[in-house]
């Protein structure tokens, strides 16, 4: 009896050993910061939730819900994606079809004046939503920066970004005049169609070519 009793009691400590050798080989090389990691696969029929109220819930259809922040390290893939609320800290890349009920496009504003009659910016000046220009003393030629300074701000064939320019002057006869830098193709509208007259205001749109040349499309408004 005596000899069945230590039989029984050696398989346990193996057994023992063995589990806990397991579960130290888990944590070590696959467990996360705050868990162990787990094989087994388990199916919630009514959805899942998790928080003190809910702050993280999956629905049996699929639909993921959370109020707090989403951070991931990797791409976020999905058929859909909606939000009420929130920001991204990042840059948000969306190679699908975008629909959008209500767009407002931010950038801040970049406000310079001048009494020189010629300018020409640096490419980080277009990371503005708006670029206010006074020219003091006469018309100001705004040429812009060669394309291979502005790889960063529209990297790929295709890509564009549109920012307004805003002629702050109130002296009559003052205007901006936009010039090609080199890489460029600059084309506008209307009758003067380079230039932005005073206490006036045009949006330049920026498309990046094939053979990495930019096209920029000045369109301008005519003076009140």
């Amino acid at each position: 009896m005596e000899n069945i009793k230590n039989v029984i009691l050696g398989v346990l400590v193996v057994a023992v050993l063995f589990l806990g050798a397991k579960v130290s080989g888990l944590s070590s090389s696959l467990g996360a910061a705050s868990g162990y990691a787990h094989y087994q696969m388990e199916s919630f029929l009514q959805g899942v939730s998790a928080g003190a109220r809910d702050q993280f819930s999956v629905s049996n259809t699929g639909v993921l819900t959370t109020s707090g922040a989403i951070t991931t390290t990797s791409a976020l893939t999905s058929g859909a994606f909606s939000a009420t609320t929130g920001a991204f800290s990042s840059t948000l890349d969306v190679t699908g079809a975008t629909e959008v009920g209500l767009f407002t496009q931010g950038g801040g504003v970049l406000s310079t004046s001048t009494v020189s009659t010629a300018m020409i910016p640096t490419a980080a000046t277009f990371n503005y939503g708006l670029i206010q220009i006074t020219p003091n003393t006469a018309d100001l030629t705004y040429t812009f920066p060669a394309t291979s300074t502005m790889s960063a701000m529209i990297p790929n064939a295709g890509d564009s970004r549109t920012v307004m320019v805003y002629n702050a002057t109130t002296t009559a006869g003052i205007d901006v005049i936009f010039a090609a830098g080199t890489g460029m193709e600059i084309k506008g509208t209307g009758s003067t169609p380079l230039t932005i007259d005073e206490a006036s205001m045009g949006t330049l749109t920026f498309v990046r070519k094939a053979n990495s040349d930019i096209l920029v499309l000045v369109n301008a408004a005519v003076a009140d």
